[in-house]
């Protein structure tokens, strides 16, 4: 199993992930911001990131380009609940990013891991 981290400013919504994915047998490390996050990719190095779009700060995108920045094979799924994902994005994150729209189901979330980390979820 993976280690993911899940960036989200809710704390019910972190939790909610935390509980689906530690079921499912993955370890799981949180933020609550996408500064956070990204010092928590730069210490553990987690297979994979589940960040929320909108986030005060650093939103969702800001928070990619940083990851993608230190390291370019990162792997994410960005969540957003305004629906698909924004029309302008930066050329460098088209193709590089799995988006979900919240509400999810829990069968959609994993299938989505699955794929992102190539079947070894």
């Amino acid at each position: 199993m993976a280690t993911i981290l899940i960036i989200d400013d809710a704390a019910d919504v972190r939790d909610t992930l935390r509980t689906i994915l530690e079921m499912s047998g993955h370890r799981v490390i949180e933020a609550a911001d996408g500064r956070a996050g990204i010092a928590a990719y730069a210490a553990e190095r987690p297979g994979l990131v589940v960040t929320d779009l909108n986030m005060p700060g650093m939103n969702g995108i800001a928070t990619v380009t940083a990851l993608f920045t230190a390291d370019p094979n990162a792997r994410v799924i960005v969540m957003t609940g305004s629906g698909d994902p924004p029309g302008a994005l930066p050329p460098e994150l088209k193709g590089r990013i799995t988006w979900m729209t919240k509400p999810f189901r829990r069968a959609t979330l994993l299938e989505a891991i699955a794929q992102v980390l190539g079947h070894r979820a």
